[in-house]
């Protein structure tokens, strides 16, 4: 069990925002840091999926990951829509930081074994790209895609995975390309905090698998 589940203020949204805050792993200015959170909490009380999505990233990153994770500034030109985060990996004796925009959901409408799934992952896959492809001049790319599912989505997913997993690679592979979708490296799909599948981009830009194996 990912460590941030056994935080005892877990149920509490203003105590699991007050522990990323003060855990020292959030990057950017106070100013920002105090935004996005507000922001989180706010969102959350008012029943938006996308940000429970967001402060389980937060979470598993910071607490069970133990990574830093930069809050990127609002972009400041107008319609362009960027990523929230970038995370720190620790590679050899360095850091290097990567980009990573979260997509998350819950229902099933529109979304199903028969038609649904491959468009919607198809959908998130190239607004992704699009997304750190605008913001890469700034912050780098390839970066990361992590889809997060609840309720009766992970429910749904989660029984498609496990009886058609050449399925599931299926949608992801059809737009995550070596010859496409270049500004990710990662693709990956969580159910409720859990990894569930994981492909990523190697540096000669074969995709392969890494989870499960």
């Amino acid at each position: 069990m990912p460590i941030y589940r056994q935080l005892p203020e877990n149920h509490d949204i203003d105590n699991r925002l007050n522990s990323l805050k003060n855990s020292g792993l959030l990057v950017g200015s106070d100013a920002i840091i105090d935004k996005k959170l507000n922001d989180l909490a706010n969102e959350v009380k008012l029943g938006q999926i996308g940000a429970k999505g967001e402060i389980t990233f937060l979470e598993r990153q910071i607490f069970s990951l133990g990574r830093s994770v930069e809050i990127i500034p609002e972009s400041v030109q107008k319609n362009v829509k960027i990523p929230d985060y970038a995370v720190y990996l620790n590679q050899g004796e360095t850091l290097k930081s990567e980009i990573t925009e979260i997509k998350t959901t819950v229902k099933t409408t529109n979304v199903s074994a028969s038609a649904g799934w491959d468009q919607w992952i198809k959908k998130k896959i190239r607004q992704a790209n699009k997304q750190l492809k605008k913001s890469g001049l700034t912050y780098g790319i390839p970066g990361s895609l992590e889809m997060q599912l609840y309720e009766d989505a992970e429910k749904d997913f989660s029984a498609i995975l496990f009886n058609e997993p050449e399925t599931v690679a299926g949608w992801i592979l059809q737009d995550f390309r070596s010859n496409q979708m270049r500004s990710l490296r990662r693709v990956a799909i969580y159910g409720n905090g859990e990894l569930l599948v994981e492909f990523i981009r190697t540096e000669d830009h074969q995709i392969i698998k890494t989870f499960p194996e």
